[in-house]
């Protein structure tokens, strides 16, 4: 059985700081994630898988140093969250609802983020740190 647990947290000013660049970090791999998807049917006809947008984001990393500070497994979900907003727009296409196709995210309309591992910690030199 699979448990999920939610905190609230009181971070210091330095870490409310980096928690609010990772998040961005994230909204930006969501938005070039979708882009790329998004282009990569219009202009192809080609559908890009979850395992494809994973091994972009090396690509990624090496552009752009920035997302070095987020955890490789926090940015894979946020593909997955494209993957799976992807999913249930041609589930609903199938069923002929109202699709509303996959929409972008503006600056702060990105607002939580997942570790899919425990052990861990924010720590303010701009790393996400393990604890173990």
């Amino acid at each position: 059985m699979r448990k999920t647990f939610e905190y609230r947290i009181y971070p210091t000013k330095s870490q409310l700081t980096l928690l609010n660049e990772i998040l961005e970090e994230c909204r930006w791999v969501y938005n070039e994630t979708l882009a790329c998807r998004k282009n990569a049917w219009e202009i192809e006809k080609k559908s890009i898988s979850l395992f494809d947008t994973n091994k972009m984001l090396t690509t990624w990393k090496q552009e752009r140093p920035s997302l070095n500070i987020v955890h490789s497994q926090t940015l894979q979900d946020v593909q997955t969250r494209v993957d799976l907003a992807f999913k249930h727009f041609f589930r609903r296409v199938k069923q002929g609802e109202d699709p509303g196709y996959p929409r972008f995210r503006g600056y702060g309309r990105y607002d939580s983020i997942t570790y899919p591992q425990s052990g861990w910690k924010v720590n303010t030199e701009k790393t996400i740190c393990p604890t173990f």
